[in-house]
């Protein structure tokens, strides 16, 4: 279908397998789209089924989405099935739930949070067991989509905020405008710190969480202005000082691709990046906002999956358990058993590096004894799992 419209008309058309959907700014602009579209499927031979056109719509659903001249919801018919969808028995049945709510989640901004206990039972190995901890999160997930959340466009003519925060284990950002005092909002991103992540200072983190959000927004940002506010003082000074941390040297070169800003908010004001960031969540009451909630967000987000990969399963199990894995490694756990005080042999090289090794909450930790940076020691057989995984979902940085 592609190569039959050809790039001219592609910019004006959505497309999936034989469905088309035509949007233009006005009315005599949707008369000349609709104009080079019947001349490119008339050369190409293809008819159209009359019975199942529609024209001159100011409202469709397409892909299981309403698209209107407000915004983008989603279809009622197909939110109908989220919420009345039975209480999972199975591993399969709750990968079937999870999977049709993912369709929706960037209509929501806590939905990472709400499904965070459903996702320990994906995992391998984990038995199955649903407690009240459970069924809160699954009701708290429905509740989700009895909201009406309408997700409008963004404005290129104006400047956009993006408002970040992190938390000790979680990252959080808003993106919004401005406009006639309105706040805007145009899209909400939140993610689990992982593994050495933990171990960063609060500066790093709260920069990780500004680099986090101009990624996710990337396509939007970039080549625009972009003031970004967060509650940590320190960064209004990023450019001012000489960082010796090569890691927040490499992330203000990215932060230079940006036409940005940093504007320092407190705390308090600060709230919806900072709730966005506090991971895990408090499950309890639910408060329900009924009728439509006028909420402006991007709609090119892609679909996602249940996981990133299935890698993330695989990392998942490594720091929920990594105690356990160091112990069970033939390098590590000796050292571990030494460090426990118990008698054991080590190796040459084992003894020469017992130095650096001591154990914080059951977790072996090596530390640099130049510069006294704490690591955390990654089994061998998960070191190469772990690069892999870091460089697909994370990028270079």
């Amino acid at each position: 279908m592609d190569v039959i419209l050809g790039p001219e008309i592609q910019q004006f058309t959505f497309r999936y397998v034989d469905d088309l959907l035509v949007v233009s700014r006005s009315f005599d602009e949707h008369l000349s789209h609709l104009k080079q579209l019947f001349r490119a499927l008339a050369d190409a031979h293809i008819t159209l089924n009359l019975e199942k056109t529609k024209f001159f719509q100011t409202e469709v659903v397409f892909l299981g989405h309403v698209l209107s001249t407000k915004g983008v919801f989603p279809d009622p018919d197909k939110t109908v099935a989220i919420r009345d969808f039975p209480r999972p028995r199975t591993v399969k049945q709750l990968r079937a739930f999870l999977g049709l709510c993912n369709f929706y989640r960037r209509f929501s901004s806590t939905y990472s949070d709400a499904i965070f206990p459903l996702t320990a039972l994906l995992q391998k190995d984990h038995k199955w067991s649903w407690s009240e901890r459970e069924e809160c999160a699954f009701e708290r997930v429905k509740s989700l989509f009895l909201e009406t959340v309408i997700l409008g466009f963004p404005d290129f003519s104006q400047p956009f905020y993006l408002q970040t925060d992190s938390s000790g284990v979680a990252l959080g950002c808003e993106l919004y405008q401005l406009s006639s005092n309105e706040h805007l909002v145009l899209g909400f991103a939140s993610r689990v710190l992982h593994g050495p992540e933990l171990l960063y200072t609060v500066t790093e983190k709260e920069l990780l969480a500004v680099i986090f959000g101009l990624k996710k927004f990337r396509t939007i940002l970039l080549g625009h202005r972009v003031v970004i506010r967060t509650d940590h003082y320190a960064l209004k000074f990023l450019g001012q000082c000489r960082l010796l941390n090569e890691r927040l040297t490499r992330w203000t070169m990215t932060l230079n691709e940006y036409d940005f800003v940093i504007e320092h908010v407190a705390g308090k004001d600060n709230v919806v990046a900072d709730v966005l960031s506090r991971f895990p969540p408090q499950l309890g009451d639910v408060s329900l906002v009924k009728g439509p909630m006028p909420i402006v967000a991007t709609v090119e987000d892609y679909v996602v999956g249940l996981f990133e990969s299935r890698g993330r399963q695989r990392m998942q199990d490594l720091f929920l358990h990594l105690g356990d894995h160091q112990r069970a490694d033939p390098f590590y756990g000796p050292i571990i058993t030494r460090l426990l005080g118990q008698p054991t042999v080590l190796n040459i090289t084992q003894n020469r590096l017992s130095v650096h090794f001591s154990l914080h909450n059951d977790v072996l930790i090596y530390t640099h004894l130049t510069d006294g940076f704490p690591c955390l020691v990654v089994p061998e057989k998960f070191v190469t799992p772990l690069i892999i995984y870091y460089h697909e979902v994370f990028g270079h940085f």
